[in-house]
């Protein structure tokens, strides 16, 4: 695996580098919307930007990202949860400057404050934001600041949100892809996996070239058409040493190239998920 050059400082570039192995728990990965060269990585320990294979830790926050989440049409705006360095939950957190600092906007509408392990931006309107904590879908329509939730008492893995109809989002669970028509209130099976036990850790969408893919632990990844109410998914390939793909992070201008992680390293693919290499 390649060694990188890491920084610990709060802006993309700096003078110093220490040469260092990246060894991190990995909870997500996003290709910046108009520099997609850049890779970010949200961790357990911090957020990292992976550009020109330099490495820089952003900012000055060492929390644990979960649920990382990019704007889809705004670089610089960010929403993670999960856990800060100190313990407890983040509830939920947004960045306006490319992830060098984080404010919290929410608790997320309960009590105390979420722990969303999944979530999303809606590509189709960028208002309204998914989250799920506590066996609860989580759905907020003015950009995070205020939730509401809907009891399903159901587990999601993760979710998806339709490139164009505001009211679709699909979301990833044990043995199966679901979809909902009216953003999360109910819930519909899609999709099943042949392993039943098996998961749908992560989905996205290539509207652009009419591709969706999941990441799933038995079968690795999968891609069908996007064709709603057709889908198909087939194997296309797996992760080195049958590493089991946790998320999925495409290339907006190269659609052949496809980056994946594990639980603690990075993988791209340069022939639709056919072959995979280590970064």
């Amino acid at each position: 695996s390649l060694v990188f050059f890491i920084t610990g400082c709060s802006t993309p570039v700096s003078s110093e580098k220490k040469l260092v192995n990246f060894q991190s728990h990995i909870h997500g990965i996003a290709v910046d919307v108009e520099e997609p060269a850049w890779l970010y990585i949200a961790t357990h320990k911090g957020l990292y930007l992976l550009a020109e294979n330099k490495l820089t830790l952003l900012g000055n926050s060492r929390d644990d990202y979960m649920g990382f989440s990019i704007h889809p049409k705004d670089s610089q705006v960010f929403y993670s949860s999960g856990h800060p360095q100190t313990g407890g939950n983040l509830g939920v957190m947004k960045s306006e400057d490319g992830g060098n600092t984080w404010k919290k906007i929410s608790t997320g509408g309960i009590g105390q404050s979420v722990d969303f392990h999944a979530m999303t931006i809606s590509s189709a309107n960028p208002l309204i934001l998914y989250g799920w904590h506590g066996g609860n879908v989580f759905r907020s329509d003015d950009g995070g600041s205020s939730w509401k939730n809907f009891s399903d008492q159901i587990l999601i893995t993760s979710f998806a949100s339709h490139p164009s109809n505001e009211n679709i989002v699909f979301a990833g669970t044990r043995g199966a892809m679901l979809k909902s028509s009216d953003k999360g209130k109910t819930w519909i099976n899609i999709f099943d996996l042949s392993v039943p036990e098996d998961i749908v850790q992560d989905i996205k969408i290539d509207a652009e070239n009419g591709n969706i893919w999941i990441a799933t632990n038995e079968e690795g990844i999968m891609k069908s058409s996007f064709t709603e109410g057709a889908f198909d998914f087939k194997s296309v390939g797996s992760l080195p040493e049958n590493a089991s793909p946790r998320q999925l992070a495409l290339h907006p201008k190269n659609p052949n190239t496809i980056f994946a992680h594990d639980t603690d390293k990075i993988y791209r693919s340069a022939d639709w998920g056919q072959s995979w290499g280590v970064l």
